[in-house]
């Protein structure tokens, strides 16, 4: 059962990256449809205390990472991803998969900033953010500045990638 439940998050996280790669959103029934299907998938294989710690995970998930979306770092359709799907994980595995993400959201921006030829650029917008709250002796959301063209980007890639992973290496789709 477990399979099956992790395979249709998998297809729904495919379903959300290419809504996220073509508009720039996550769909909050797309997110919502993951949590219903969660929600059933541990009802059935672990009961109601299934359900409610697949619920926790989420709103542990979304707590942890809205001051990232309150400083303009993460959008609220890639919080509310994460904790969608990090509650279909393993309580070992989350950790892992969030360090994960962001590790291949790295990589990915790396990767597009060295294309675009924009390293200096890039690394100036940072320094001046990093000048500012420290002058201003506060944090402050991050590309306030005017700074916002193509300076993001889509996190539901860096999630699938990771989430495909971690199934991997937890044994869900034995090959």
């Amino acid at each position: 059962m477990k399979v099956f439940v992790m395979a249709v998050a998998g297809i729904q996280l495919l379903f959300a990256c290419c809504y996220d790669y073509r508009s720039s959103r996550i769909p909050n029934a797309l997110v919502f449809s993951m949590i219903v299907w969660g929600v059933l998938g541990e009802t059935v294989s672990a009961g109601w205390l299934g359900a409610v710690h697949y619920l926790g995970i989420v709103c542990l998930i979304w707590g942890v990472f809205f001051p990232l979306f309150c400083l303009r770092m993460l959008g609220a359709g890639d919080v509310k991803l994460l904790g969608a799907t990090a509650g279909f994980l393993r309580d070992t595995e989350i950790l892992p998969f969030c360090f994960g993400v962001f590790v291949a959201a790295a990589l990915v921006s790396v990767c597009i900033t060295l294309a675009r030829r924009e390293t200096g650029r890039r690394l100036c917008i940072f320094a001046d953010y990093v000048r500012e709250c420290v002058r201003s002796g506060r944090v402050l959301p991050y590309q306030s500045q005017g700074t916002r063209e193509s300076g993001g980007i889509c996190l539901s890639g860096p999630v699938l990638i990771s989430f495909l992973l971690i199934c991997i290496k937890g044994g869900y789709f034995e090959f």
